[in-house]
């Protein structure tokens, strides 16, 4: 894993962020604190910050849980993450991170306890304030982040105007997008996806393909060569393990049924078309659909 730097600061003093840093902003806030779409023009690729404590950004990347944004433990908090791991799936705002929680060290254990409570288990980063531990202290609290809440981030010292940050690059870098090269064609969502019948530990799906957009001039678009099935958690950010899974194109409608799923438990399959294999540059939105499967 290898690590970024990274310095945040509110509107108010954008104009102290060192230039060329990775930076991190705020899309909600009291005055002077979020940043105008000018501030987030001139940053591309900042962490957008929700620090609204009603949690109303969903296309946010981190969700501020401290005095004056969300409320320490709040039940806020884990509705908050499944609906931005939801936008994140779709990629409503281009560029969205999977969804993290920033507060101080002192605070992990209640914030991540509301999480488990309103029944997110995993998949959600942790940005963790711990001020005066030093950049070769945060850095190896990124490097051994793990688990079902891994550290993402820590914020090691306040500089008065900005804050210093270390992040793992890999999460900084996983962000929504719907793959198409400009100006080319695109695929729609699969149409008609539903749930024929769920078992103990199995789904069976049916879906078509969905439909193709092609401008003016461009000829020829490629088929459809696969299908990418997800299965998560309802309300959890993170796929199952062994997801997701690629599927063969065939005639429509196409019937999949896939394992190795949790009994009794709610879920949500997620279905996206790509065209000849995996790796390739064209894939469509996710169409998604809630199911339970049977106890065993």
């Amino acid at each position: 894993m290898s690590i970024t730097l990274a310095f945040d600061a509110t509107h108010a003093f954008i104009s102290q962020l060192p230039r060329g840093s990775q930076a991190c902003g705020y899309d909600t806030g009291s005055d002077g604190v979020p940043w105008t779409a000018a501030d987030w023009a001139a940053h591309p690729g900042a962490v957008h910050i929700d620090q609204d404590p009603a949690a109303s950004d969903f296309t946010a990347d981190v969700l501020d849980c401290e005095r004056g944004a969300v409320p320490v433990g709040s039940p806020l908090i884990p509705v908050w993450a499944s609906m931005a791991h939801t936008r994140f799936m779709l990629a409503t705002r281009p560029g969205q991170r999977r969804p993290a929680i920033y507060c101080s060290a002192s605070s992990v254990t209640a914030n991540v306890n509301a999480l488990i409570a309103g029944g997110v288990r995993s998949g959600v980063g942790l940005w963790v304030a711990s001020w005066g531990i030093g950049q070769a202290q945060a850095v190896a609290d990124v490097l051994a982040g793990a688990g079902p809440f891994p550290v993402i981030g820590m914020q090691f010292t306040d500089l008065g105007t900005v804050d210093a940050d270390v992040f793992s690059t890999t999460w900084l870098a996983d962000v929504s997008r719907v793959p198409v090269p400009a100006g080319a064609w695109t695929y729609g969502p699969v149409r008609g996806l539903q749930v024929v019948s769920a078992g103990p530990s199995s789904v069976k799906l049916s879906f078509s393909a969905p439909s193709v957009t092609v401008p003016a001039g461009v000829v020829n678009p490629v088929g459809i060569g696969s299908y990418e099935i997800a299965v998560t958690r309802e309300g959890s950010a993170a796929d199952l393990g062994t997801y997701p899974r690629f599927r063969v194109k065939t005639p429509n409608p196409q019937v999949e049924q896939v394992g190795s799923l949790p009994s009794g438990t709610e879920l949500t399959a997620w279905v996206r078309a790509w065209s000849t294999d995996p790796g390739d540059s064209h894939a469509g939105p996710w169409a998604m659909v809630n199911f339970e499967t049977e106890t065993a």
